[in-house]
């Protein structure tokens, strides 16, 4: 790992959280007002415009196919068997209200047999044979028609002239009931409305809460990362991390392996005789002597692992990564380099270092201080065991 990890990472409090809450405010808002504002306005237009089709489709049909003789509409025109064909239409087409006039107003038929004979003299209808244009109103349910009816019921009342060589011979008044149709449009866009809502109250709560956590999680973040600026996590004279920076990222990683289930060993090594060094060559001398120990643990061992200097001989290394595959190649790579730097490097006195493992399990966890206490047992015994062999090498070579 690098030294200045912590150091490296600079934080900022991301300002595009605000963002994201007010972004999706204003889409989970707007979505269901955009279905209850522009839609239900443009599928009632299109309804409209449906009846509007329909009526004026029924009004050709009566005046070209039932009205066969190409003749003005007018009084007389009309017999009994016409009157009934336009009827039969008038109630497979399930209109409110029917009226044929004559080009000059006069009613020549009406759902409404009392007013037949009537003469319609109405300013819009006066306008509407001089000038011979299709006319369509909606009217709601109690609003009044152009003709100043009272409504019951939702209602599309239109007004067709028939146009035959250019010019008006009749017109066709026709109200067609869209309530039924009204009604469920209205129904749907009401289920739609609450579903919509219901829909867009969940997200926006969902929202909240992952930009709280989010939000959370960067204050812990930066609270943990403004500790690590603030503390000393580096040994001085190595180099490596200290004690305090060792613990720190050892927690962490105990946490990891705990919750991924993953294998880690601790490696104890102690830098032999460093009191007698120290004792019988001054305390620079010692200093070099940890120096030394410090760049051949780092050569040895790898970019990934956590290589720390806690004591004043003690040194300990954390493989995270893979270490039933990579720990004798280690071990052994550093034992290589430590003959290396022995013939390399010519010091007054012995340079060793002794080593003890300790495996950590995540099948039966323990904490970090049982962990580092296992590795210290086998570093001492290790050290043990070099010491006496050390010393039955050094008898027999006693002449």
């Amino acid at each position: 790992m690098k030294l200045n990890a912590a150091d490296s990472i600079r934080y900022s409090r991301p300002t595009f959280l605000t963002a994201i809450v007010v972004v999706s405010i204003i889409t989970i808002i707007l979505f269901p007002l955009f279905m209850i504002f522009h839609q239900y306005p443009t599928i009632t237009r299109l309804l409209k415009e449906f009846t509007l089709n329909e009526a004026v489709g029924v009004a050709q049909y009566i005046s070209v196919v039932v009205i066969e003789e190409d003749r003005l509409l007018e009084q007389g025109t009309l017999d009994d068997e016409i009157i009934d064909k336009i009827r039969q239409v008038e109630q497979d087409a399930r209109f409110i209200r029917l009226v044929i006039y004559s080009p000059s107003g006069q009613i020549l038929y009406s759902s409404e047999p009392g007013e037949i004979g009537q003469v319609n003299q109405d300013p819009y209808f006066r306008r509407l044979t001089a000038d011979p244009q299709i006319m369509v109103k909606e009217v709601e349910r109690g609003g009044r028609s152009l003709e100043n009816r009272y409504m019951t019921a939702d209602v599309v009342e239109t007004y067709v002239p028939i146009l035959r060589g250019g010019r008006l011979t009749g017109v066709f008044e026709i109200y067609y009931d869209i309530g039924p149709e009204k009604q469920k449009l209205r129904s749907l866009f009401s289920l739609s409305s609450v579903v919509l809502f219901g829909i867009a109250a969940i997200l926006l709560i969902a929202v909240f809460i992952s930009v709280s956590r989010a939000n959370q999680y960067l204050r812990d973040r930066e609270r943990v990362l403004e500790e690590l600026r603030t503390l000393s996590l580096s040994d001085e004279l190595t180099g490596l991390y200290n004690r305090r920076g060792f613990f720190i990222l050892a927690e962490q990683q105990i946490k990891i392996a705990t919750r991924t289930r993953r294998s880690m060993l601790l490696v104890s090594a102690d830098l032999d005789g460093l009191k007698k060094i120290n004792d019988g060559f001054g305390h620079h001398e010692g200093d070099r002597a940890i120096v030394d120990a410090g760049q051949l643990l780092r050569q040895s061992f790898r970019e990934s692992d956590i290589i720390s200097r806690i004591g004043g001989d003690e040194f300990v290394i954390l493989i995270t990564e893979k270490p039933e595959i990579n720990a004798e190649v280690l071990f052994n790579r550093f034992r290589k380099n430590l003959e290396v730097h022995n013939r390399r490097v010519q010091r007054p006195y012995s340079f060793s270092i002794s080593m003890g493992v300790a495996a950590f399990d995540p099948q039966n966890p323990v904490d970090l201080n049982t962990l580092l206490i296992a590795a210290d047992k086998s570093m001492y015994k290790n050290k043990k065991h070099n010491s006496q062999q050390s010393k039955a090498e050094n008898d027999t070579s006693i002449p």
